[in-house]
């Protein structure tokens, strides 16, 4: 457990400083999420594909996310190519 330092007039100490969810996460914030068949389905795939955690996948998700839709707020758009003889076509995100 983290401590701080208590100075008093005969020694010094050590106290104890309670642990709270933002210490022991580091900020991170605790969420719930419901997710659907597919969804949770997909998860599990690229969990078992990556050798991710759920919560990195989702993290990573979710800035991906953030950036489809800054792309996509600016005017720009965002291409995906199968492999190297397909064509590219365009990502669509509702």
């Amino acid at each position: 457990m983290p401590s701080t330092r208590e100075d008093t007039k005969s020694d010094t100490k050590l106290k104890p400083v309670p642990k709270t969810e933002a210490v022991a996460n580091r900020g991170a914030e605790r969420v719930t999420v419901n997710l659907g068949r597919r969804a949770a389905a997909a998860l599990e795939r690229v969990a078992d594909d990556s050798g991710d955690t759920k919560t990195d996948i989702i993290n990573k998700a979710l800035q991906l996310y953030a950036l489809v839709q800054d792309v996509q707020n600016s005017g720009g758009a965002i291409w995906i190519q199968d492999d190297e003889e397909s064509q590219l076509a365009r990502a669509r995100f509702y």
